[in-house]
């Protein structure tokens, strides 16, 4: 059986999302039956039988047709983003038929994320809401969902969905809710290593500032009211 494996980095809501794209030919007796990843996983198989190709929830249930035409889509978000990964890895395989593409989503996750997002926001309003359902430590995405169906523009800052993240690191290490320290109205790194990526390479700028949408002068500001507030200048501390 003839395997491409091919690794593709994804930042969703805040998380890097490990994305695997497996591609099986039939022909040479594949069972399909290999584990792919633990991680956020696309495992696609052309099958020359097949006439439509479709998109397959975390239990291998049809969740629907897939033609890379996602205006029709009843999860256009999700079918986007597959649709995106599939022209990453080779842009023909939009045009070819037959395709099984495996996900991690679980449709009642994503069916539930989908209604919390409709009944708070309308697709006309201007305000977007978007939600994300990823398994801690996996990368594993079980839903995705937004307000405005299938879009092509550049997209947003994530903004205050970071923070959760930062939350759980300091809840982590041993913070408590109304642990915290002082703040002011406008944050900026100490040195360019006040801030490093993955790679340990200095990302931290000095002459940038970061301030608050309100502003409340100096202040003790905790996890808790940090967090309610949305506080940008305590969550860059």
């Amino acid at each position: 059986m003839k395997v491409l494996l091919v690794s593709l980095g994804v930042a969703a809501v805040g998380a890097l999302v490990a994305v695997l794209l497996l591609l099986r030919n039939p022909a040479d007796g594949g069972t399909g039956e290999e584990r792919v990843a633990s991680g956020s996983t696309a495992a696609a198989s052309a099958s020359p039988a097949a006439r439509k190709s479709v998109l397959l929830d975390v239990e291998g249930a049809v969740i629907e047709e897939f033609s890379g035409d996602c205006a029709d889509s009843g999860y256009p978000y999700l079918c986007r983003y597959v649709r995106e990964r599939l022209l990453a890895e080779d842009p023909r395989l939009l045009t070819r038929d037959g395709l099984t593409i495996q996900t991690t989503i679980d449709q009642r996750l994503q069916r539930a994320a989908q209604r919390a997002i409709d009944a708070h926001v309308h697709r006309d309003d201007p305000q977007v809401a978007t939600q994300v359902m990823i398994v801690p430590g996996e990368g594993a995405i079980r839903a995705m969902a937004t307000s405005r169906g299938d879009g092509d523009g550049p997209g947003f800052q994530q903004g205050t969905t970071a923070m959760p993240y930062t939350l759980a690191t300091a809840l982590a290490a041993g913070l408590r809710y109304d642990d915290g320290f002082p703040i002011s109205d406008e944050y900026r790194p100490k040195g360019y290593a006040t801030f490093k990526n993955c790679q340990d390479q200095a990302v931290g700028d000095p002459t940038h500032a970061i301030s608050n949408r309100e502003k409340g002068g100096d202040r003790f500001a905790t996890l808790r009211s940090g967090t309610q507030d949305a506080v940008n200048t305590f969550y860059m501390r």
